[in-house]
């Protein structure tokens, strides 16, 4: 299904002609049409030496000599070899190369490849030499026959895909996969895959086996997955193209996630930008539609969304999930996709966040650990099918809060992601669904108050004695979130001394704005008496715990931020706290 899709996505795609592929060039040799040579350019912009990429003829090569018309490496065009190369291997490219032009040349009658002939047959590479010391043989090159580029006509396109199809390894008919023609397959796939982190700089190859264990029946390489040449080009210029337009593809490192939609112009949906860079504004727009009368795209029925995950294992393309749904479930997936993650930040504004930021929500930024691959491909699994998020993923940003004692706005987002996208959604109410977006006064969930009471413990203790060595939360949030019974008795117990050391404060400064400190901790230990204390918390539980936590200080950076000026001692405590909640992830 995967590649028949791609096959036919081909057709609805500006793809180059065939056995074309974009190459990067980096010199241009200039003949006049008696095939004298003129001069040669190189082409660099300071960064990459090869800067132009242009629409070239291609074949795939390992370790044979196939040579490429008219634009091919200075060991095949020019016979100059690098360093390390073998020379008679070299002399062997160049022959095979000649012989390539000279045979189009015949064929398509072409007079500007008949001067690119007799450039070769009159070789003096000193004249390179001389004009550009530094040649790299590595470089592509393509020639210009007065303004004529050979490789550009389209009699010698059409010569071109002729004879890279006629140079099939095998004669055998075999029923293609993807259009399900008698044809003869292809050995090896005539389209390679770039723009997959992680793979072969060379490129990938989505159909391929190189050991018994894949092999049957006495097919090797790609013809386990029989494939005609015309389709395997389709599917590859497809998959390339989507991985390089900026509307059709997310990479995040180790995976990459294209989509299209059939029959429409996916770009229009704007996924890439909603994703990776959201902007509160605008997703509350979007939030905010469906009850205005409107939505922000409408699709015909007939049109099918697709999206996959793509990663590479070696010289190979893993295609790990592929997804199938409607160009209205997509957008109303990620509406709720959104709304599950909006959520109260310490500047009192709603937050959205990017998919790197909750990616890197479950990762220690300060070392080299690496995200998981499952992590972005849950998120994009409830972001386009509206799957539920597992619970990994809450242990792995529960062990980082743990290990941190420090809760990111990131963190407590995706936490509550992975609580609400287990509900039901029956309504379209987007702009509704703020649940667990700021402080849940009447939750009663004992995990959740848990949470609140040590950031409440901890705020008392630091209006009582500022700032310490060692909170409260750095000594006891990995105990307490996993065993509250265990440490909460003590913890109450030494606030009765910090309040009433706040409240000597707060009469010798006339002030009244800690009046709702005594309030606050009264009516949460009427809701979690000493004797409901839990012995332990699950993993689901703790997830809680830290929700409520967030919230709980959010709720007081917040009051901090919003106090009178004239209250001297409120302006000096809270910088310290914003310091410590209001740090933000930066995205990969």
């Amino acid at each position: 299904m995967f590649l028949e899709e791609l096959s036919r996505l081909a057709a609805q795609m500006k793809l180059p002609p065939p056995m074309y592929q974009l190459t990067p060039i980096r010199y241009e040799i200039h003949l006049d049409i008696d095939g004298k040579y003129l001069g040669i350019i190189e082409f660099e912009d300071g960064k990459n030496k090869s800067s132009l990429l242009l629409e070239a003829p291609y074949c795939k090569r390992s370790s044979g000599i196939k040579p490429k018309l008219l634009v091919d490496n200075g060991e095949y065009t020019l016979g100059i070899g690098r360093e390390k190369s073998d020379p008679r291997r070299v002399q062997e490219q160049h022959a095979a190369y000649v012989a390539l032009i000279q045979d189009c040349a015949t064929i398509t009658h072409e007079r500007s490849v008949l001067s690119v002939a007799q450039f070769l047959q009159e070789l003096d590479v000193t004249l390179i030499r001389r004009d550009k010391p530094d040649f790299d043989s590595a470089g592509n090159i393509i020639f210009k026959v007065d303004s004529i580029y050979p490789f550009k006509l389209d009699s010698v396109k059409h010569y071109w895909a002729k004879k890279a199809t006629a140079a099939s390894d095998t004669e055998k008919t075999m029923q293609c996969l993807v259009c399900g023609e008698l044809r003869p397959p292809v050995e090896r796939l005539p389209i390679v895959i770039k723009g997959i982190p992680g793979g072969q700089a060379t490129g990938l190859t989505l159909i391929s086996a190189n050991a018994a264990a894949f092999e049957s029946y006495g097919l090797t390489a790609s013809l386990i997955a029989p494939t005609c040449e015309a389709c395997g080009e389709r599917f590859g210029n497809a998959l390339n193209k989507l991985l390089q337009e900026r509307e059709t593809h997310i990479v995040l490192p180790p995976l990459a996630y294209i989509f299209w939609v059939r029959d429409a112009n996916v770009a229009e949906m704007k996924i890439p930008s909603k994703l990776m860079e959201p902007e509160s504004a605008e997703i509350g727009e979007m939030l905010k539609s469906p009850k205005r009368g409107k939505d922000d795209l409408t699709y015909i029925d007939a049109t099918v969304f697709y999206a996959a995950t793509l990663s590479a294992s070696g010289a190979r393309v893993v295609l790990r999930d592929w997804i199938e749904t409607s160009p209205k479930e997509v957008q109303n997936n990620l509406k709720w996709y959104f709304s599950f993650q909006q959520i109260l930040d310490t500047e009192g504004g709603m937050r959205h966040f990017s998919l790197a930021s909750l990616i890197n929500a479950t990762i220690n930024r300060d070392s080299q650990e690496k995200p998981s691959a499952q992590v972005g491909q849950a998120l994009m699994h409830l972001a386009l099918y509206g799957d539920r998020l597992p619970s990994s993923l809450s242990y792995k940003v529960v062990r980082r809060i743990r290990a941190t004692r420090k809760i990111q706005p990131a963190q407590a987002a995706l936490i509550k992601m992975v609580i609400l996208s287990r509900g039901e959604r029956s309504t379209s109410e987007y702009e509704e669904n703020y649940d667990m977006t700021t402080i849940q006064d009447d939750c009663t969930d004992i995990a959740y108050l848990c949470g609140r009471l040590l950031a409440q413990l901890d705020y008392i203790q630091y209006r009582a004695l500022g700032k310490v060595n060692a909170t409260i939360v750095d000594r006891f949030y990995g105990t307490a979130s996993t065993s509250p019974v265990t440490v909460f008795p003590r913890l109450i117990q030494n606030s009765r001394h910090h309040l009433t050391t706040i409240r000597q404060k707060r009469n010798k400064q006339n002030s009244c704005y800690l009046d709702y400190l005594d309030e606050d901790l009264s009516k949460l230990l009427d809701c979690l008496p000493p004797k409901a204390l839990p012995r332990m918390l699950s993993l689901d539980q703790q997830s809680m715990f830290a929700l409520g936590f967030y919230h709980q200080r959010t709720k007081y950076i917040i009051q901090g931020q919003n106090s009178k000026p004239e209250d001297a001692d409120s302006n000096d405590t809270n910088n310290n706290d914003i310091d410590d909640v209001k740090e933000q992830d930066n995205d990969i």
